[in-house]
């Protein structure tokens, strides 16, 4: 079987094993000070299939380590992720500073969430629910996003860049691939957790968010290539999908 092969059948399936279930990821140690200018940091995180669930779970285990540091966080999860919900949250903060950070689906313009009667639909390659995009973000005038999810850092990352008052947005341009053993989840999950902790202790996201998800992100490839992880019989496939997640990560910030 050839790993060309191999990255083609991914492509299609998404998963390896469907017996794969999602696990806890370990907390992220990082040394946070506190939160100095964000008013609230906005988790979200739908849950409807088997990526969304996995990582709804390591929303939650970076939820508690943002708490821990003093953050307000303000967490929506499951069902309650809608764009009405959301909505009203960002209605509420007013023109206050927000570092939103959302796990999950993205299409080009737009973060996913489960499919509801009557709600929009947006499409890639199966059908998702439109969860926001660009025009519910406009009134928001002080937004800072970090998006682990495919895609959404192309057009939403860049509209939301260019408007009248600039957000930052850091994030993906293309598919995202994963392994869902638990070991490989807690690699996939350390990175974005690492650079929103970061972010969340500096009190804004800046352009160097970049460099260090990238370096994140080469630090864990390494552990599955020639580190710790080397002899796991996925380790190759998950350095692989490490790799990718970080050369689509958007530079522009």
């Amino acid at each position: 079987m050839s790993m060309e092969w191999l990255k083609s059948f991914w492509r299609k399936k998404k998963v390896i094993d469907p017996t794969d279930t999602p696990v806890d990821a370990p907390t992220v140690v990082i040394p946070i000070k506190h939160a100095k200018d964000f008013a609230a940091v906005i988790l979200v995180a739908p849950r409807y299939d088997q990526l969304t669930t996995a990582m709804e779970i390591w929303m939650r285990e970076l939820e508690k380590e943002l708490h821990a540091s003093g953050a307000n966080v303000i967490p929506i999860y499951g069902n309650r992720a809608t764009g009405a919900e959301l909505g009203q949250v960002l209605t509420e903060i007013g023109n206050s500073e927000v570092l939103l950070v959302f796990y999950g689906h993205g299409v080009d313009e737009a973060f996913c969430t489960v499919r509801s009667p009557g709600s929009p639909v947006v499409v890639d390659g199966v059908e998702h629910g439109r969860l926001c995009g660009f025009e519910e973000f406009d009134k928001t005038a002080r937004l800072a996003i970090a998006a682990f999810c495919c895609h959404a850092a192309k057009d939403l990352g860049r509209a939301l860049r260019r408007r009248a008052t600039p957000a930052r947005f850091l994030g993906f341009t293309d598919y995202l691939d994963f392994v869902f053993e638990p070991s490989a989840q807690v690699a996939f999950a350390r990175p974005m957790a690492r650079i929103v902790s970061e972010t969340v202790a500096l009190g804004e996201l800046t352009r160097d968010a970049w460099r260090r998800l990238h370096e994140e992100y080469t630090a864990v490839s390494a552990e599955w290539t020639s580190g710790s992880m080397a002899g796991s019989d996925r380790s190759l496939l998950v350095a692989m999908f490490l790799d990718e997640h970080r050369d689509f990560i958007d530079p522009t910030v």
